[in-house]
């Protein structure tokens, strides 16, 4: 949460841009939808995460 009008005014702005990248994505057909990018990051943080510790505990 921010109260600063600059950090507010900084975070509006923020949102907006990701919003038209996220609109880009989505009209070049990159992406289907705005959850995409998400799921997908979220799946191979989750997959690193598993493959590195499954060698760590294989390889003990």
């Amino acid at each position: 949460m921010v109260r600063d009008s600059y950090a507010i005014k900084t975070h509006i702005f923020c949102s907006l841009q990701a919003f038209v990248r996220l609109e880009k994505m989505r009209s070049e057909k990159v992406i289907d939808n705005w959850y995409e990018v998400q799921r997908n990051l979220f799946t191979n943080v989750i997959r690193e995460y598993v493959l590195k510790n499954l060698s760590a505990t294989c390889g003990a």
